[in-house]
């Protein structure tokens, strides 16, 4: 039976600690705009008939899938740079 020895460390470089961070601030920033998007939509509509809420409900379905497509373009890009970027094992 072969044994597997590792002899890296698996530790990113100047580029993969930068990638990484890219990434990890994109999906912070990504999670507080959706958060107060979300948070406009409160406590608004007090005041507003039916249709007025029909077609606020309308588009902040359609800015949330908006926020979430842009979301999951932009971590699948700078998810592959910061797995890319790191030293492989071998």
């Amino acid at each position: 039976m072969a044994k597997i020895v590792q002899d890296g460390d698996g530790k990113r470089g100047l580029l993969g600690r930068l990638c990484l961070i890219i990434f990890l601030l994109f999906n912070a920033s990504m999670l507080s705009w959706l958060l107060s998007f979300w948070g406009t939509f409160g406590d608004g509509f007090t005041g507003a008939s039916d249709v007025e809420r029909a077609g606020a409900t309308i588009d902040a379905t359609v800015t949330t899938s908006v926020i979430l497509v842009i979301w999951l373009l932009g971590a699948g890009i700078a998810g592959l740079l910061a797995l890319f970027t790191r030293r492989p094992l071998n």
